[in-house]
């Protein structure tokens, strides 16, 4: 009789749940939230680095966009298609560490997590993270417990591709050297793990020269996320990240999580697959609750610990028989799932992925009356949003990006519109305008004449208004 937990079964229903959610995707044509949009513009300009974030979002969004084309739906291919991917490789890295039933909730207990059920309706960094975080772990491994120079070898391209993403793959790098000096420091006095070090260094390297030549503009970008001069201690914020945390890993997992580390820590660390798993997710954790008790971090920023965190639950849950808590919590996040597809009601939870088509029309029907005029902002999340819904067609029917220039009169990069849309040097020209509020005092003093042409609020969140002004030549900063 074929296994109930095998690879194949496990494949089946995952590939099922992946199947409904691209299918959701091209039913639900959810507007592209602002950093998508600008991702999208990354994709349309190639490079092997940009302010804010490694190349290789923009790589794939090229990928996806060049097969099946420019749409919204297309943009999220690879986000559902990445998360299946990252389940195939938690199956065979928790059934090498235990047993095939534990790798089959392992890898249907990420797919299904809320988080992950959220993340792959959008087209973020999360997606491709997660996966080169689930490879690099997978080979380190069984490089550890083999030593074979294929696997490590794997975990340096997973770790070198994974860099490209997004620089938090670092602190996996961190991770595996704690525990090697804390289980097998001998392991060092090898070649093999510096060739997989020197490989993932080389993969690497074209975003570190990109980098080296802009003045490191990405680097800069995430030293001020972190913000590590913020003084003040605040719980209240990490409490805020703590709930952020249970609602992306789902109540029954996460409290199980909790109670782990906090009562039976002692008894897993002993064991050295837990201690690898724990490595591979506690100074994440530390970071990132050092971050959000100080300054500020978004729930997301902790993403890859539910990778090593989902085998370490369903494993400890596993060994003590409570596999019924685990069916418990697949159904919690099924049904989760199913509300949130069916969901119409307040509050809506893709507030910030609505309205933008509606918003950039009206923008375009003034443009209209004013055709020799560019269009300019002073929020990145505007000109992201108008550089897709206001794209023109090329001959070929491509959709190219809105020129769409941000007010930058300190010179200050702040953000990818700041270096690359920077208007200082268009002298003379006519200017549309969009901005929060009243938002014309500042630049109105750089031009000519102004003119309020229409004030806007965004559907889907009507405390957002905006205003349209036409501004006649510019006098230049």
């Amino acid at each position: 009789m074929q296994r109930i937990y095998s690879f194949k079964n496990m494949f089946i229903l995952a590939a099922i749940i992946t199947f409904c959610r691209i299918i959701y995707l091209y039913l639900n044509h959810l507007d592209l939230h602002p950093d998508e949009a600008q991702y999208w513009l990354w994709s349309r300009e190639l490079a092997l680095g940009f302010y804010s974030k490694p190349p290789v979002i923009a790589w794939l969004i090229a990928i996806s966009t060049s097969i099946c084309g420019q749409g919204e739906p297309c943009i999220r291919l690879f986000s559902p298609l990445l998360h299946l991917a990252t389940a195939m490789l938690i199956f065979p890295l928790a059934r090498y560490l235990w047993d095939e039933k534990t790798g089959f909730f392992s890898a249907l207990g990420y797919l299904l997590l809320p988080g992950v059920t959220f993340s792959s309706l959008l087209m973020t960094t999360d997606a491709p993270l997660l996966f080169f975080w689930a490879g690099a772990l997978l080979f380190f491994a069984r490089a550890m417990r083999e030593d074979k120079l294929q696997d490590w070898l794997l975990c340096g391209v997973f770790t070198g591709f994974g860099l490209l993403t997004k620089y938090t793959m670092v602190v996996s790098i961190f991770s595996a050297l704690i525990y090697i000096l804390t289980t097998g420091i001998s392991r060092l006095k090898t070649w093999k793990p510096w060739a997989a070090a020197a490989l993932a260094l080389l993969i690497f390297l074209p975003n570190l020269i990109w980098n080296t030549e802009n003045g490191f503009l990405s680097f800069r970008h995430t030293e001020d996320n972190l913000n590590p001069a913020a003084p003040a201690f605040t719980s209240v914020k990490m409490l805020e990240f703590l709930g952020a945390q249970m609602g992306i890993f789902g109540p029954i997992f996460f409290c199980f999580f909790v109670f782990i580390l906090l009562f039976r820590f002692k008894g897993i660390i002993r064991d050295k697959k837990y201690k690898m798993l724990c490595c591979f997710f506690l100074p994440l954790i530390a970071i990132t609750l050092a971050v959000a008790a100080t300054s500020r971090a978004h729930g997301n920023w902790a993403a890859p610990i539910y990778v090593p965190a989902v085998i370490l639950v369903v494993a400890w849950m596993v060994e003590h028989e409570k596999t019924g808590w685990i069916r418990a919590a697949l159904a919690l996040h099924l049904a989760f799932a199913l509300v949130l597809y069916n969901w119409h009601g307040k509050p809506d939870p893709f507030a910030r992925m609505r309205g933008w088509r509606e918003f950039s029309a009206a923008v375009a029907e003034i443009k209209s009356r004013h055709p020799g005029a560019e269009i300019f902002t002073n929020e990145r999340k505007i000109a992201a949003e108008l550089s897709y819904y206001l794209h023109p067609y090329d001959l070929c029917g491509e959709k190219n990006p809105a020129a769409i220039y941000k007010w930058n009169p300190s010179g200050q990069i702040r953000d990818y519109f700041d270096s690359a849309r920077d208007m200082g040097r268009m002298k003379g020209l006519d200017f549309i305008f969009v901005a929060r509020n009243d938002g014309a005092a500042e630049p109105a003093d750089y031009f000519a004449a102004a003119v309020k042409e229409k004030t806007l609020p965004l559907l889907a969140n009507p405390k957002l208004i905006y205003a349209i002004y036409y501004m006649k030549d510019f006098r230049g900063y």
